[in-house]
């Protein structure tokens, strides 16, 4: 039961998806990981930054199968980073976690719900 309190505590959240961003972005990964506002976020509300998008399987018929590929490629990279790197991952990926956008006219994975985090000890 614990775990479950936990994945629905959005300060919990909040702070999973600040911290896999912020990774994520030192990494220099081709990632998006949207802003949390944390002024905005409480137990009950998470605020952050809209992105809009299409989730992964409407989404591909938007890609050329080079995006497809270079998407996935990035998205296996995230997961490699925080499995093997930084020992924090996001421990519920599935296509509603996930959307593709376009920024600056490029394809990019989106991985949201940062409520079920994993942290890998040494």
């Amino acid at each position: 039961l614990g775990a479950v309190l936990e994945e629905l505590d959005f300060q919990n959240e909040a702070k999973n998806q600040i911290r896999g961003r912020t990774e994520l972005m030192e990494a220099k990964l081709d990632m998006v990981v949207p802003e949390v506002f944390p002024a905005l976020c409480g137990r009950r509300v998470l605020v952050m930054e809209f992105v809009d998008g299409h989730q992964v399987g409407a989404g591909d018929a938007f890609l050329a199968p080079e995006e497809r590929l270079q998407v996935m490629t990035s998205l296996v990279k995230a997961y490699a980073h925080g499995l093997f790197v930084s020992g924090h991952f996001n421990g519920d990926p599935h296509a509603g976690n996930l959307l593709v956008t376009r920024r600056d006219g490029k394809a990019q994975c989106v991985l949201l719900d940062w409520g079920l985090t994993k942290q890998l000890s040494e």
